[in-house]
């Protein structure tokens, strides 16, 4: 009886914290999340820390770096990672500066702050 109390008990437990962990596409929730300030001043500000990278200039290398990252329930980032590689030049850079970008309110579902995974596309470019 008391084991099967214990595992029971280990089984709630367990599936408490399941939820808050879950992470939804963009897709998936009823509101995406979004930048607390102008958005345009925001993605302006971003692009313009990133600098192309000399060797990947010197190489002519172009192509589009995307991140995924996950917007947390308190509207932080969290996880980024490469989703989609141009280069691991134009990756590297990538990752030097996401972390500029952590100012979001949170996605939602039913007015419920949710995690939700976001990718993002960096273009570099010559021209």
């Amino acid at each position: 009886m008391k084991w099967t109390f214990c595992l029971l008990f280990i089984l709630f437990l367990t599936s408490c914290g399941k939820n808050s962990r879950i992470v939804y596409s963009e897709e998936e929730v009823d509101v995406k999340p979004e930048y607390l300030y102008d958005k345009i001043l925001t993605l302006s500000s971003f692009y313009k820390q990133i600098n192309y990278p000399p060797e990947a200039r010197d190489q002519q290398i172009e192509g589009t770096v995307e991140v995924s990252y996950i917007v947390e329930k308190d509207g932080s980032m969290s996880n980024a990672s490469i989703f989609k590689s141009a280069h691991p030049l134009l990756d590297q850079e990538v990752m030097r500066v996401i972390y500029d970008l952590q100012c979001c309110r949170p996605a939602t579902i039913n007015g419920k702050a949710v995690r939700c995974e976001v990718i993002f596309p960096i273009k570099f470019s010559l021209e």
